[in-house]
């Protein structure tokens, strides 16, 4: 199972998601699975587009990891805010919002 995770940068801020869960709220970026015959860029687009409702383009990858608990294989990939206003648009995400960098 891969996974793909965009953390977007909209200046000095990063978008930041609250994904609901049975047991309560869990604070991540922008992330879900890879869908069949898709690559990893295209997936992470499409996936800050669905849960964010804002455009943003790959700047670099950042990474590879498996999840100690779930064993899936997680990307990360930075990336930059193009257009757009943030809304929750997706029935996981509770809130969408930004993120200081300097704190």
């Amino acid at each position: 199972m891969e996974v793909v995770i965009g953390v977007v940068s909209k200046w000095e801020d990063i978008f930041v998601v609250e994904r609901k869960k049975k047991d309560g709220i869990l604070k991540s970026f922008p992330s879900w699975e890879v869908e069949i015959n898709e690559s990893k860029e295209n997936a992470v687009e499409r996936e800050v587009i669905e849960e964010t409702w804002v455009t943003a383009k790959i700047v670099k990858l950042l990474g590879n990891r498996v999840h100690p608990k779930s064993k899936k294989n997680l990307t990360y990939y930075a990336m930059d805010y193009v257009s757009g206003e943030i809304s929750n648009i997706d029935k996981w995400i509770s809130k969408v919002y930004l993120v200081s960098k300097m704190n």
